[in-house]
């Protein structure tokens, strides 16, 4: 059966059945939503497209909230957006379903066809930030065109002890005033858990690992860091990281009206 993708903006969907079993909320706590798509080679151009045709009819039809694109060097985009809380989800998919309707359902169903042909396949999950494991100090670089975002796979029943590593990290760098940092979060519905993400960034790659450089060379910070590292390795499963662009020309955002 030919399968039906409407982009994460509908990703409640696909999550409400599974929220049954994370109970009521007390308060709404902002998460952020990833849709990653695997494109096929061929369908790049198309599947770029799309993603600019969706600008011009979300402006008309007044979509309030608005998403980012990130591309990898392997050729994965991850579309995020924020929802507060798990509700959030919901009224989320509502507002998405009633764009397509103003924007005319065959209209959508039209641009949803010619998305669907590009893709190999999507992979929806949840992330809680986490601002007390991130490193957000004054002297932050220009630029964000380059990310880099790594994943920790923590073992079962030792996150504690990673969180608490991410904590040192931030420490050290602040007494050291590095400059850069890192955003946090912690992975939830969808994600292969327990997980830990974090998101660097820089004007492009070369200023980026340029930056990175001179952190490696300040000795008496690595003295400090290594047996951090040394206390976490033990409560880590798996590593991997990803780079790319952010795509701003693929991102889409509201318009803030004039007060």
């Amino acid at each position: 059966m030919k399968k039906r993708i409407m982009v994460c903006f509908v990703v409640s969907l696909l999550l409400i059945p599974g929220l049954a079993v994370a109970g009521e909320e007390k308060e709404p706590q902002q998460l952020v939503v990833f849709q990653e798509f695997a494109v096929h080679p061929e369908g790049i151009a198309k599947f770029e497209a799309s993603l600019k045709a969706l600008h011009g009819p979300a402006t008309e039809h007044g979509l309030d909230y608005g998403w980012d694109v990130y591309a990898s060097d392997d050729m994965r985009y991850t579309i995020t957006f924020w929802v507060d809380g798990l509700a959030g989800l919901e009224a989320t998919s509502k507002k998405w379903m009633a764009f397509a309707d103003l924007w005319g359902k065959e209209n959508f169903a039209d641009w949803n066809d010619d998305l669907d042909a590009t893709l190999k396949h999507t992979k929806v999950s949840l992330w809680y930030p986490r601002p007390d494991l991130s490193y957000l100090p004054e002297n932050q670089p220009e630029g964000d065109d380059f990310f880099f975002w790594g994943t920790i796979f923590v073992k079962p029943g030792h996150m504690e002890a990673v969180e608490e590593g991410f904590k040192k990290f931030a420490q050290l760098m602040t007494e050291h005033e590095v400059p850069g940092g890192w955003r946090t979060a912690v992975g939830g519905l969808g994600t292969e858990g327990p997980v830990i993400g974090y998101l660097e960034w820089g004007a492009s790659a070369g200023a980026f690992f340029t930056r990175a450089d001179v952190v490696e060379s300040n000795e008496e910070l690595m003295k400090a860091t290594a047996p951090v590292w040394e206390k976490m390795l033990p409560h880590i499963r798996g590593y991997e990281y990803v780079t790319g662009k952010y795509r701003k020309d693929l991102s889409w955002h509201p318009e803030k009206k004039a007060e």
